[in-house]
């Protein structure tokens, strides 16, 4: 008798949002913010409005799965020229978003949209080393140059990151306003196209091959293994660690020895397939190991090593195809 043909499908679950994200030029357009002019302030004693272009790399890569907070804080520039400005009267300040939604008075973090989708970052206004607050947040009033200090640009992740994300360079991103005149305008020096760091993890076919009924003596017996290995490809250098877990699509049958029920295509019954490490110890299945051969300095391509095999569980076994599947969650911080 034999148990024919079987094949056991081991699926890189979510693997094609995981892949490395392509970078795409996406359209920012939300120009043309307007807020209440206030008369009584203006430009004076030569002042007018200045323009901060901040350095920025031209891409950053960010682990996938990545804690969300703080991406890149640019150097500190200063306006090259006066900003003077006079207040007659007591007036709102602060900063306008010119790249997404306009967050609530007092918040000091600026949402990034591309083509009207949030893209899972937002950027703060760093002003003389403190984050600066969205218009309307403080009053001003007399003359001077209340923007004339270092200013910097800080990227924070808030989110999933988007797919596609390209914030853009030579164009004004925010205003640092007062009683609706804008003041000063900040602009990227480069655009900064973001890419998402994940390795490539194919799926993976296992055919665990015919099997004489004879191979099994009772429960609790199992047949010859099959090696595999799934691979881990193009993995980019700078992540801090990666983890897998391995969970079944099928009942789990023997959950001590790993041992999972075959899928609704089998014809066999009395067998199930166990999931073995490499070195032939039972794999325990959904929980989350460390992959400890990523080298985060260089990155490159590794395998994991595994072993499967048929479990006799139940007294009497019927002959047919006998085939599961089961799927693997990579996770990249």
């Amino acid at each position: 008798m034999e148990i024919n043909g079987a094949q056991c499908t081991w699926k890189g679950k979510a693997m094609s949002v995981l892949r490395k994200l392509a970078v795409l030029a996406g359209v920012l357009c939300f120009g043309g913010l307007s807020v209440p002019a206030y008369a009584g302030c203006d430009f004076s004693s030569g002042g007018s409005e200045q323009t901060i272009v901040m350095a920025v790399p031209a891409s950053l890569t960010v682990s996938r799965n990545a804690a969300n907070g703080t991406l890149y804080t640019s150097p500190n520039v200063s306006p090259s020229g006066s900003a003077y400005i006079t207040c007659t009267t007591s007036s709102p300040s602060g900063i306008l978003n010119n790249i997404g939604p306009q967050p609530a008075t007092g918040a000091n973090q600026y949402p990034i949209y591309v083509n009207g989708s949030d893209t899972g970052l937002a950027f703060q206004w760093i002003y003389n080393g403190t984050p600066a607050t969205s218009y309307g947040t403080y009053p001003y009033s007399g003359s001077g140059s209340p923007y004339n200090t270092p200013h910097a640009f800080r990227l924070i992740k808030t989110g999933s990151l988007g797919a596609g994300t390209v914030i853009p360079g030579g164009t004004v991103i925010a205003y640092g306003s007062i009683g609706g005149l804008n003041v000063v305008d900040m602009v990227l020096a480069s655009d900064i196209a973001m890419k998402a760091a994940a390795c490539t993890t194919p799926d993976v076919t296992i055919p665990l091959g015919d099997h004489l009924q004879s191979e099994f003596t009772g429960i609790n017996s199992f047949s010859s293994s099959t090696s595999f290995n799934v691979a881990l490809t193009n993995c980019p250098a700078g992540m801090k660690s990666i983890t897998y877990r391995i969970d079944p699509t099928t009942t789990v049958l023997i959950a001590a020895k790993s041992v999972v029920a075959l899928d609704g295509s089998s014809t066999a019954t009395g067998v199930g397939v166990q999931l073995l490490d490499g070195g032939g110890a039972v794999f325990p299945l959904s929980a989350v190991k460390t992959f400890s051969g990523y080298v985060t300095s260089t990155g490159g391509s590794y395998t994991i090593p595994f072993r499967a095999r048929y479990y006799q569980t139940a007294a009497a076994i019927t002959p047919g195809p006998a085939n599961t599947s089961m799927t693997v969650t990579m996770q990249y911080l």
